[in-house]
């Protein structure tokens, strides 16, 4: 039969004193029967038969936390129980010795005594386990819900533009294009009014211009390069002249034969 230390002020502690009967029946269970390295086969059936009350893992793992460290899908670790049974683990001691070589096939850490590359994947505490879950459970709701905002400002946005083109659009053409172009372009509510601004001035241009219809651009054309509009000067160099009528052709050709009649060119 193995001896090993036991701490008689355990009662003392609140933690250890306030835990369900049961489990502090478990606890004391655990430091029984764990080997020579604090590590216990968790065998939760067995447990439940010699305490004479039924224990689970699950709620074990809440009640005991960071105070034990699942090292394994079945094998639980006590870091205390090292302190208190060597205090500090020395590699030229003997009987340290077979403790060291357990720990170390565990990838236990001798010095922090914490698993030495952290919890291995699938075998963290179900207390943790549940943790990550619900990590896990409000990022995708974090996500679904950025999610739907970002369709709510995309419809918004369409809505807006729509107005826009139909509003002040010269062209009712290249709508559907149009809008689809812009809706990825316009990313900010001072896109939308700088869209705004451009989109009024071509049509003032055009409409100054008496531009025809077939020379006007689509929406969807527009839109590839409606930043060229926020130029409050834009257009003004292309200024094409508006077609005269044969009346005011003549008038002007009767106007310059009599300046030259003046000027003695004739």
């Amino acid at each position: 039969m193995a001896k090993r230390f036991t701490d008689s002020d355990k009662w003392k502690n609140p933690w250890f004193r306030t835990m369900p009967n049961a489990y502090r029946w478990l606890w004391i269970y655990i430091l029984d029967n764990c080997d020579q390295a604090g590590i216990w086969m968790g065998d939760f059936h067995l447990a439940s038969y010699f305490i004479g009350s039924e224990v689970t893992e699950e709620t074990a793992a809440d009640i005991f936390g960071d105070k034990i460290i699942k090292i394994d899908s079945d094998k639980w670790f006590v870091p205390s129980f090292i302190t208190f049974q060597y205090g500090s683990l020395k590699s030229d001691s003997r009987p340290h010795m077979s403790v060291i070589k357990i720990l170390e096939k565990y990838k236990i850490d001798l010095q922090k005594l914490t698993l030495s590359k952290g919890y291995p994947k699938g075998i963290n505490t179900l207390k943790d386990k549940d943790k990550d879950k619900d990590k896990e459970q409000d990022q995708d709701k974090a996500k679904a819900k950025d999610k739907d905002q970002d369709k709510d400002q995309d419809k918004d946005r369409r809505v807006q533009i729509e107005i826009i083109y139909k509003t002040h659009y010269p062209l009712k053409k290249g709508k559907s294009d149009g809008i689809d172009a812009a809706a990825k372009d316009l990313k900010t509510e001072q896109d939308l009014i700088d869209f705004e601004t451009a989109v009024v001035r071509y049509a003032d241009d055009c409409k100054a211009k008496g531009t025809e219809d077939r020379f006007i651009k689509h929406f969807s054309t527009f839109v590839s390069t409606w930043r060229d509009w926020l130029d409050a000067d834009a257009g003004k160099s292309t200024v094409t002249p508006i077609r005269k009528s044969n009346a005011d052709k003549n008038f002007d050709i009767i106007a310059d034969q009599a300046r030259r009649v003046m000027a003695g060119e004739l």
